[in-house]
């Protein structure tokens, strides 16, 4: 970072502030409760899998969507 500083601060502060966010967010413990939400509530986003060559779904991406449903269920 001294290096990087040197040569260019800006940049230098803009990734110390990206760092100090991750050391946060690492630092907060996980936990399997939903927060109390006001409407329209939740979102649940899943990250996806490229689908076969075929345009089939790879298992993966079947694991990840019924695992999404389990969770949105909840």
């Amino acid at each position: 970072m001294n290096q990087l500083r040197a040569l260019d601060p800006a940049r230098a502060e803009q990734l110390q502030g990206m760092f100090t966010t991750i050391d946060q967010k690492v630092a907060t413990p996980l936990t399997d409760t939903l927060p109390d939400l006001p409407e329209p509530g939740l979102g649940v986003v899943t990250l996806g899998y490229a689908l076969r060559d075929d345009g089939s779904m790879d298992d993966i991406l079947i694991d990840h969507l019924q695992q999404t449903k389990a969770a949105a269920q909840r």
